[in-house]
């Protein structure tokens, strides 16, 4: 008796250590070399910060028992793809983030643990740019550039937020427009002295004519 309550402690240690698969890559998004640097920064954040990133990419969204099915009328339901996204973060730790990436339809979720968001290290606001981030690069079909600068992201956010002193990395760039019209303002100026070097040649040639009959 003792012996088989040795043998089966001795397996329960062993799962207990097995290493988890942060990167699930079952959509085939990424290339080998983006999936060994991601887990190297996350590892990194493991080390610094005592929490997993874990990321996930599908070929579909499921259905699920306790939700329904995710997609409805066609499309993705924010509230039960979120909720399933939760769900899967849940089985990992309190401190973890989970990332979910569907091929089709299109589509990216992220969960951050309740100790993790509460305590302020990663938030709502970080969350959201995360998404927003990983969805410009998959736009644009830089999948391993998204999946790097998604872990870089995370890494700058939690680390900036733990020292109060803001996060270059998390810097929102100016609206179009205002671009557009600083770039207009510029030009304009451009054209006023364009112009008045112009009105100056015109009276200056004048004013010799007028002085060499």
């Amino acid at each position: 008796m003792r012996n088989t309550l040795l043998i089966i402690l001795g397996w329960g240690c062993l799962a207990l250590g097995a290493p988890k698969e942060l990167v699930q890559d079952k959509a085939k998004f990424f290339s080998k070399d983006a999936v060994k640097q991601a887990k190297a920064g996350i590892a990194e954040i493991k080390k610094l910060y005592k929490k997993d990133v874990f990321i996930e990419t599908v070929n579909t969204v499921p259905m699920t028992a306790k939700n329904g099915d995710v997609m409805k009328d066609g499309k993705i339901s924010d509230k039960l793809f979120s909720e399933w996204v939760q769900e899967r973060l849940n089985r990992t730790g309190p401190r973890n983030l989970y990332i979910v990436i569907s091929r089709e339809p299109s589509y990216i979720m992220a969960a951050v643990g309740p100790e993790t968001r509460n305590k302020g290290e990663f938030t709502e606001n970080d969350r959201n740019q995360l998404i927003q981030l990983l969805a410009d690069s998959f736009r644009r079909r830089e999948h391993d550039k998204g999946l790097v600068d998604g872990i870089h992201f995370i890494r700058s956010s939690i680390a900036s937020n733990l020292s109060g002193v803001p996060n270059v990395a998390r810097r929102v760039a100016p609206p179009v427009q205002d671009a557009a019209a600083d770039v207009t303002f510029l030009w304009r100026w451009i054209g006023f002295g364009c112009a008045a070097l112009l009105v100056l040649l015109v009276v200056t040639g004048l004013l010799k004519g007028f002085n060499n009959p």
